[in-house]
């Protein structure tokens, strides 16, 4: 019969070759012969199941484990038709699936294969062998000595893997011998040559896991446990994995942990003696440490101390519960003496606080006569400041800055001729340096003041876009909270839109002004603020002029409009009005503000300047912000 490759694990290498240098003894050949039916000419079912196990026997040439097991699986199912009467190849078909079982780690399967096949021919040797081999790389070396001398017998031939498995077997007798002389190390180190040759056999790992808690290597026995619990083992149920991880927590002082599988095991089995034995314990010890630390939080140290010791002696032979114990101890008189320490330490803080009281009674007693002094002295010298900044006030008056009201009717803001004075010294700073970023924002600051939202928001961004030298000079002065400003007055400028009435100087009662009204008041203002008669003023003072006169063209040309003022006046009523901007830098959004930024970045300066005062005025030449008329921003 075609059978094929014999194992590497026998002696004498596999295959046709194997039997050439005598690895079937003559007699074993004799029996084999001896117990095949008298020869028959094949039926169709036995010649298509020949066939399959001709392909089978290539592909396992060519180590192509998976496509052999399906043509030698083809060949089992058809070996158990009715038709099928050579028990003997169905039992060659059976062991050669088993060859490719074990090849791919599926040593359960391979083994009810093997033994199908000796149920089908009790002398093929062979499926003896593949038996074997599958059962000691399962862990079942006394099993696999047994199917090994079972070949033996048949065959007259020792395979290797015999000589392995009893091997192997001496070591597992060994381990356990070892365990019960209280000798877990070595047993470790048996263990530790076993695994490295079988690597997966769960009774394996089962036993290894014993040993590694007998040496208390409880770090390594929990990721054992959590693969056999994975994979399930026959050797050991759930139950008594969950006790042995259970215990594994245990000793690693893991006590909520372990008290957590204890209930659910006792649950699942009350009456499980041991469990129960296990349970009590650990949960006397946790109660215990747990006594121990609420002393130790209560500064019980003594107490605290006793009950630490007593949990350490109920289980003496768990090296990390005994550690950590004596680490409580531990921390127990250390921190009674802090506590003792810091007593005397705050005993005489508080009597030099007391001492240090009394010295600065007497130094407020005299500081309070000092105090009395200083604010006579300070009242006098802020009737003279208050007097004096009337003054300038007074001085001042004729100069007010072309500002559109912004701010609601009858509010005022207090000390706005300082605030102009200020938007004019900035005004000469940017003249001379368009991106300073102090006078940037100061002269922000003072337009928000004053309520001219949109051009405040203008210097807030141009100043954020001043370059970063110009920052480093600059002690004080923070860009996040100039951007933190910026965001705010972005705020603002949304809830307060530019009123295109106001603009013209119509004020509140505007909507009811007639087309005639409208028009003289842009001629007022058109005259004040064209950009011809700006020419002797300083660039920031120019430019910002120029802004309010196309500020002012836009309210025109919108109300003027019969259609577009009343499209206006809707949604003015609705309060959602928001100018279009159709001349790009004006408009309540503040998107319009960023507009005029980048397009201002682009220049150097261009569309940032706000109220200033050109030094052509303060020479004498003849302008003035300031009218006797109804100018809106006068």
């Amino acid at each position: 019969e075609e059978r094929p490759g014999l194992p590497t694990h026998l002696e004498g290498g596999g295959g046709r070759a194997g039997l050439e240098k005598g690895f079937l003894a003559p007699r074993a050949q004799d029996k084999e012969r001896e117990s095949k039916p008298a020869e028959r000419p094949l039926s169709v079912i036995e010649k298509s199941a020949e066939e399959s196990k001709e392909r089978g026997n290539e592909f396992f040439k060519r180590q192509m484990w998976d496509q052999a097991a399906r043509e030698y699986s083809s060949a089992v199912n058809l070996s158990k038709l009715s038709s099928f009467q050579r028990p003997h190849l169905a039992a060659i078909y059976l062991s050669n699936r088993a060859a490719c079982y074990i090849r791919m780690d599926r040593n359960a399967e391979a083994l009810a294969d093997c033994e199908k096949s000796l149920e089908l021919n009790p002398a093929f040797w062979k499926a003896a062998v593949r038996a074997g081999k599958a059962v000691m790389l399962m862990g079942d070396f006394e099993k696999a000595v047994n199917f090994f001398e079972k070949a033996e017998a048949l065959s007259g031939t020792v395979a290797e893997d015999a000589v392995k498995a009893k091997r192997m077997l001496d070591e597992v007798r060994k381990v356990s011998q070892l365990l019960e002389a209280k000798e877990p190390e070595r047993a470790l180190s048996c263990m530790n040559s076993i695994i490295a040759e079988t690597p997966n056999a769960m009774p394996l790992m089962l036993l290894h896991a014993k040993v590694l808690m007998a040496c208390k290597r409880f770090e390594e026995v929990m990721p054992l446990i959590q693969q056999l619990r994975a994979e399930g083992s026959e050797e050991a149920t759930d139950a008594r994995l969950q006790h042995m991880q259970a215990q594994a927590l245990q000793g690693l002082s893991r006590l909520g942990e372990a008290l957590a599988k204890y209930r659910e095991l006792v649950r699942q089995d009350p009456d499980n003696r041991a469990v129960q034995s296990d349970f009590k314990k650990a949960k006397l010890m946790a109660n215990k440490m747990n006594e121990g630390l609420e002393g130790l939080s209560a500064h019980r140290f003594s107490q605290s101390r006793e009950l630490f010791g007593e949990a350490a002696e109920m289980d003496p032979a768990n090296d990390n519960f005994v550690a950590l114990m004596h680490s409580y101890r531990a921390m127990a008189f250390q921190k009674q003496r802090e506590e003792v320490i810091e007593g005397e330490q705050l005993e005489k803080s508080a009597l030099q606080e007391v001492q240090e009281a009394k010295v600065e009674l007497e130094k407020a007693q005299r500081r309070l006569i000092k105090g009395h002094e200083k604010l006579q002295q300070l009242q006098r010298r802020a009737g003279r400041l208050k007097e004096q900044f009337t003054a300038d006030e007074q001085v001042a008056a004729s100069v007010m800055d072309p500002s559109p009201p912004f701010k609601a009717d009858g509010e005022e803001v207090a000390g706005k001729w300082a605030l102009h004075q200020a938007i004019e010294d900035a005004c000469t700073a940017l003249d001379r340096d368009p991106q300073c970023p102090v006078a940037l924002v100061s002269r922000a600051r003072s337009y928000i003041e004053i309520g001219d939202l949109s051009e405040g928001v203008s210097d807030y961004e141009r100043a954020l876009a001043a370059p970063a030298e110009k920052w480093a000079a600059r002690d004080g002065l923070s860009a996040t909270a100039v951007k933190q400003e910026l965001r705010e007055a972005r705020a603002k400028l949304e809830a307060n839109p530019v009123d295109h009435y106001k603009v013209l100087g119509l004020g509140e009662e505007g909507s009811s002004a007639s087309e005639p009204d409208i028009k003289r008041a842009y001629r007022r203002l058109a005259m004040k603020y064209h950009p011809d008669k700006q020419s002797h003023l300083g660039r920031e003072v120019r430019e910002r002029m120029e802004r309010r006169f196309k500020q002012i063209s836009e309210a025109n040309s919108i109300l003027s409009d019969s259609t577009e003022r009343r499209l206006y006046d809707l949604k003015k009523a609705r309060q959602g009005y928001r100018s279009s901007g159709r001349w790009g830098s004006f408009g309540g959004s503040s998107a319009s503000s960023a507009a005029r930024s980048r397009a201002s970045a682009s220049s150097g300066y261009g569309a940032y300047s706000q109220y200033a005062r050109s030094q052509s005025y303060r020479s004498g030449r003849g302008y003035s912000y300031h009218d006797d008329d109804d100018d809106p921003f006068g």
